[in-house]
């Protein structure tokens, strides 16, 4: 019983001990924290350190704190880049906006002029297509007129053979008309009714017949 009552009493000083310790260090650290916030309340302690296991693990602390404070730092720096950023794309948006506000009547001019000038490229083409059916056209007249002249040509040379070949037809009906004339006068009508005689005058009317039939055809190629 004796035992169990040192135990307890042993347990219960080790406990007040901890206990007082943890509050030793919980207020050195609150303190650290303190100075480390605000550095220019804090009090230096003239007093040389004394190294223990509070102390070392104070030290950590520190070493932890002014990593989280540096890294604190980094990142206000960083939020302040962000903002500004922002701000600068804010920025840039408005400008962009603006000038889209005011180029937009010239975008729509120019979509008009493009417009334009793809309608007057058509016109050109239907233009080109329509001169070149023109230039095709002239050449085919000009090959008709030429081909024309040509044969108005060899039918002026036809022409003008029909008419001395008319002219030398007429010549000899005549000719033969008065050898006829001669030769039947003094003739009998036996004679005249014999086979050369009939022959002679059915040759005189072919070559008549001939003959007006030339001076119709000369007649119509000269008309």
């Amino acid at each position: 019983m004796r035992k169990g009552k040192r135990l307890v009493k042993r347990n219960a000083a080790s406990t007040t001990a901890t206990t007082g310790r943890q509050r030793t260090f919980k207020g050195r650290l609150t303190g650290w924290a303190m100075a480390y916030e605000n550095p220019c309340h804090c009090e230096v302690d003239s007093a040389p350190p004394t190294r223990n296991p509070d102390s070392e693990g104070g030290e950590d602390l520190k070493a932890k704190l002014r990593v989280m404070e540096r890294k604190r730092l980094e990142d206000r720096e960083k939020l302040k880049q962000l903002e500004k950023l922002q701000g600068e794309r804010d920025k840039f948006e408005s400008i962009i906006q603006k000038l889209q506000t005011k180029y937009q009547p010239q975008q729509t001019e120019n979509a008009e002029l493009r417009k334009q000038v793809k309608e007057a490229e058509t016109r050109f083409e239907a233009v080109e297509q329509m001169q070149a059916e023109h230039e095709t056209a002239l050449e085919l007249a000009t090959l008709d007129r030429e081909m024309a002249e040509e044969t108005a040509e060899v039918l002026k040379a036809e022409l003008e053979a029909l008419k001395q070949k008319s002219e030398e037809l007429e010549l000899e009906v005549e000719i033969l008309r008065e050898e006829n004339e001669e030769f039947s006068q003094g003739m009998t009508p036996e004679e005249r009714s014999s086979t050369g005689w009939l022959q002679m005058e059915r040759t005189n009317e072919r070559l008549r017949e001939a003959l007006i039939r030339l001076r119709d055809l000369t007649q119509a190629q000269e008309a």
